[in-house]
């Protein structure tokens, strides 16, 4: 590498240092956790804490991270949590750093953005950006309102810290052929995120054929060209294939897929003007404060397209451009973002078929920031009347925007000002920062890089600032005693508790049986997933990646929601608790325990306070059944949960031969590593239903043969016994894991025979010449 290019990353090293450490430094100073981000709490910290456990088992004991008992009910870890964790190379990362997640967080995120200024500096340079220039870019990706705002959600960061190194991967292959870059890149992403990758995939089409037509000005052998990435994509995705085509097979059943919205226009105004203004004002500082661009839904709030205002002024400079093929085609590919941005079903069809997210435009502050550092290497082809009055034109925008929405909502300036004073200053000052550039850049002063570098420092550092330390020490649940006492209040040594209450009944150690605690009065509301803290088989869950099974007890029984969530889950009716095997609740409180249920007290002190109850209704995990009931008709019941323990509920009518008188029950239970034994004796031939949600990745073998499995009950296992013994083995391995094995093998085959043939193509050029 030469001495000049070490010069310029050493600038972008010490730049993105000292922004980190205004971030950063105040939380290690004064020893307070990072807990920034709305799902850090409640989902990332528990289920690292789970992955962090099944990794550890996997180098301890060599059984491969498939299977959570733990996880809401049980579930397939390695398939659902690719989404979060599985295949994400920084959470493997964090396992070195062997500290409380929080720390961890915070060092993965350091990285991450280090990543992110670094992956975009070497796309940048291989697109003949300047030195100078590489920089400014690098920082306003690094620090953007979509890295910064999502910076808590972990696997969503590092897809986007990557995501420039894929399009350098493009880069190659248009300039120098190279393809193993791309190749990797894609497979990494894929890995790292499926629902990002799925997004970046759509917008690849538009990038490719963008960048085709700039370098080659035709589209003369694109197709060519086209096809030949197309294979190495595929080959890309085949040697991810070990970890996509489970979670592909996993994934297709949640209910979030699918859920196109058919609508052509928001119906509200505000979304739209956000729309106008959202790439000029770092919107994380008030996306959930009193915010008058509040939609009410998530999805239309979450509008991070912010990469510094510098960026915005110079991107807007291409009406303005003065070389035709390169404007013409620019502004062809910005009209075709704007169309996604503004046209629900567009979003709906770009998030993968869900919800209009707005999470897409990472992408759109990665073409932002490439297409502003040509602009600004090419500057003498402005318009430099169009700069005078674009500048103008977003000053006005950015500080008008706030009084018109507050008069398309018939509120008075002064009130406007009361109800949104921090947002006025806000917008004010990020006004006045469009002028300044706007004037800097017409000017043309000298050294005007080195002062624009240091102006996005100042504009970076105190951005985010203001959303990282607003809250240090303000609230009590965000510090480390906090988080200590929540993560202990139930035992002080791992495995205390089920030591504990498997000491309670010597048969504990040879049932399963499930525990209900209270979200609020026992955990303070902190997270519905703590049951993983404890490595307890709970009965509530936060996860969007819940077992699709469970979508049918979903269904027939809406009230195990909470907060009217459609993947917030607390299981609280006594009916489907007996179900459920629940057989202890700790609880601080007599009346804290679910009625219905025949309670029995235990201990009235466990730990000095807590108050330990059996519930002397328990049902084993597996119970044989007298009757059969469809679906159609269980619906039809006013109050039908005591049919849970009673009745097979299935629309599968082969079911109801299957049934018999005898009570039999599942004995002699132990699980684990992602497996289960048990015992059981019949009088007759009969149906069990075990509360296992049922996942085609289960292999249930009867006395060594192995039987069918059937989808019951709201989504469990049922499994038919036969008269006499019955000795139950069951052995899980996620659905498509074989044939992923082999697509991944034959993926890597093909990688390799690429990277030979390619060597010695070259070293046949280089011997004819």
């Amino acid at each position: 590498m030469k001495n000049k290019e070490i010069k310029y990353l050493l600038i972008l090293t010490v730049a993105t240092l000292i922004i980190l450490g205004c971030y950063f430094l105040p939380y290690v100073m004064n020893n307070i956790p990072l807990t920034y981000g709305t799902d850090l709490k409640p989902q990332w910290f528990e289920f690292y804490t789970e992955f962090e456990r099944l990794i550890k088992e996997f180098f301890q004991t060599g059984t491969l991270p498939f299977y959570s008992w733990t996880l809401f009910l049980g579930n397939n870890f390695f398939a659902s949590k690719s989404y979060y964790l599985m295949g994400d190379l920084f959470s493997y990362i964090g396992l070195l750093f062997n500290t409380e997640f929080f720390k961890t967080a915070m060092y993965l995120e350091v990285i991450k953005l280090f990543v992110a200024a670094y992956s975009m500096y070497f796309f940048l340079k291989k697109v003949n950006i300047k030195p100078y220039t590489r920089i400014i870019g690098s920082l306003c990706y690094a620090f953007s309102a979509w890295a910064i705002f999502f910076s808590g959600q972990l696997s969503f960061l590092s897809f986007y810290c990557l995501m420039p190194l894929y399009f350098l991967g493009i880069e190659l292959f248009f300039k120098d052929r190279k393809f193993v870059l791309f190749i990797l890149m894609t497979m990494i992403l894929v890995l790292t995120n499926f629902y990002f990758f799925y997004t970046v995939s759509i917008f690849t089409v538009l990038y490719f054929s963008y960048r085709y037509y700039i370098i080659h000005h035709n589209f003369k052998y694109f197709w060519k060209n086209a096809f030949i990435l197309i294979g190495y994509y595929l080959i890309g995705i085949l040697c991810s294939a070990v970890l996509t085509i489970p979670t592909l097979f996993y994934i297709l059943g949640n209910d979030r897929i699918g859920d196109i919205k058919y609508f052509f226009a928001f119906d509200q105004l505000r979304i739209y003007l956000h729309n106008l203004v959202a790439a000029f004002v770092p919107n994380y500082l008030y996306i959930y404060q009193n915010n008058i661009f509040e939609t009410g839904w998530h999805v239309t709030r979450e509008l991070c397209m912010w990469s510094g205002t510098l960026i915005a002024v110079i991107s807007l400079q291409i009406i303005g451009y003065k070389e035709k093929i390169f404007k013409k085609a620019t502004i062809l590919v910005y009209s075709i973002l704007f169309v996604i941005l503004i046209v629900p079903i567009f979003n709906s069809v770009v998030h993968g078929f869900g919800d209009p997210s707005l999470r897409w435009t990472l992408f759109f502050i990665f073409f932002n920031i490439f297409i502003a550092c040509n602009l600004f290497d090419n500057r003498e082809l402005w318009d430099k009347k169009y700069l005078t009055y674009s500048t103008i034109i977003m000053f006005v925008l950015v500080l008008c925007i706030i009084p018109i929405i507050g008069l398309t909502d018939k509120l008075s300036l002064l009130d406007v000002f009361q109800n949104y004073s921090h947002q006025l200053i806000l917008f004010g000052s990020f006004a006045l920062l469009i002028i300044i550039y706007g004037v800097i850049l017409k000017i043309k002063p000298k050294y005007l890089e080195s002062i624009l570098i240091a102006l996005i420092m100042v504009e970076m550092i105190v951005s985010g600032s203001m959303l990282y330390n607003k809250k240090i020490g303000e609230n009590s649940s965000d510090t480390y005693e906090f988080i200590n006492n929540v993560t202990h209040v139930l035992q002080s040594t791992n495995n205390e508790l089920n030591n504990f209450l498997n000491s309670i009944e010597p048969i504990n150690t040879s049932q399963y049986f499930r525990v209900y605690v209270p979200h609020q009065e026992i955990y303070w509301d902190y997270s519905h997933n703590m049951s993983l803290i404890y490595n307890l088989n709970g009965l509530m869950t936060y996860d969007s990646t819940y077992a699709p099974s469970f979508n049918k007890m979903k269904m027939l029984v809406p009230q195990v929601k909470d907060f009217e969530s459609e993947w917030i889950f607390n299981i609280k009716d006594a009916e489907l608790l007996k179900f459920l095997n629940t057989k202890y609740a700790l609880v601080l409180k007599e009346d804290e325990l679910p009625k219905g249920l025949n309670w029995r007290l235990i201990t009235p002190d466990y730990r000095g306070f807590i108050q330990v109850y059996r519930n002397d209704d328990y049902r084993e995990l597996g119970t044989s059944y007298s009757y059969h009931m469809s679906f159609e008709d269980f619906e039809k019941l006013k109050n039908p949960t005591q049919l849970f323990n009673t009745t097979v509920i299935s629309d599968n009518q082969e079911l109801s031969n299957m049934v018999g008188n005898d009570s039999a029950v599942l004995e002699n239970i132990q699980y684990g590593k992602n497996q289960l034994t048990a015992y059981s004796f019949s009088e007759d031939d009969t149906f069990m239903v075990l509360t296992i949600p049922y996942d085609k990745g289960w292999k249930v073998l009867n006395n060594g043969i192995q039987i069918k499995t059937y989808d019951v009950n709201g989504g469990f296992i049922g499994i038919q016994l036969t008269e006499g013994d019955n000795n139950i083995e069951m052995y899980f391995i996620p659905s498509g894991f074989k044939l992923g094995v082999i697509l991944s093998g034959l993926g890597f085959l093909l990688f390799i025979i690429l990277i030979v043939m390619h060597k010695r193509k070259v070293n046949v050029k280089e011997f004819l010449n």
